[in-house]
């Protein structure tokens, strides 16, 4: 309920900034952060982002001033792999000892907000800058993990976790659903109706708990903090 009463207000704050609304329909692309990696003692931690598409629609208008407001609504698919390889030799027996895990992170979510922005030229080409904010809602959620360690002696171990952590009863705190960002951006009018944009935003993330006592990193897990956006818009009412 509380989302409806924030999109009313939302609405109500595009109206008051301009009369009259125009429409426009987004397709993109969606980044959770760059690829980054870690030495994590002896071991190596790869953070591998997943490139995923977005849909939207935007109900915008500008003002004379070059300013202008924007309500909308963006369904995209989020997540990313965290990979760690560690491999060890013991001096004493000469046995390689191995270990791999992966943590495959992907989410559904619907989020809906207000931006503003300015319109302005440069070298003949009309740019826009934008800021804003946006409430979040996680449709779906999937947990991925495995984990295989072995010797160059023959012996080996591996295991698999896979669960929903908005969900699943096995976990002992899950995943708040609901959440928020704050983005901003810049984007060109590379034709009449259609215009380019790039986006870098900050969340406050997702944290879920299989193990409240637990001291391992294996018990306590978190997702997002940031997400590049590249999308295109197209003008569907003037």
């Amino acid at each position: 309920m509380k989302f409806c009463f924030f999109f009313i207000f939302l609405l109500a704050s595009a109206a008051a900034f301009a009369q009259g609304w125009g429409f426009k329909a987004e397709l993109g692309t969606n980044m959770s952060g760059l690829p980054k990696s870690d030495n994590i003692g002896t071991g190596k931690e790869r953070i591998v982002p997943k490139i995923r598409p977005l849909v939207g629609i935007h109900f915008q208008r500008y003002s004379r001033f070059g300013l202008y407001a924007d309500v909308g609504v963006r369904y995209t698919n989020a997540g990313d792999r965290v990979v760690f390889h560690k491999s060890d030799v013991n001096t004493l027996t000469n046995i390689r000892h191995t270990i791999d895990s992966e943590e495959d992170f992907s989410f559904m979510k619907l989020s809906y907000g207000l931006e503003v922005g300015y319109q302005f030229k440069l070298l003949k080409l009309p740019f826009n800058f934008l800021c804003g904010y946006r409430r979040i809602s996680y449709v779906s959620g999937r947990y991925h993990y495995t984990y295989r360690t072995q010797q160059t002696d023959g012996q080996e171990y591996s295991s698999e976790k896979l669960y929903n952590p908005f969900t699943s009863p096995d976990i002992q705190m899950k995943a708040d659903p609901n959440g928020w960002e704050i983005f901003a951006g810049l984007g060109a009018t590379i034709a009449k109706r259609y215009t380019i944009q790039f986006q870098y935003s900050l969340n406050d993330g997702l944290v879920f708990v299989e193990h409240l006592s637990g001291h391992t990193p294996y018990d306590w897990h978190r997702y997002g903090a940031g997400d590049l956006c590249l999308s295109l818009l197209y003008k569907l009412k003037k």
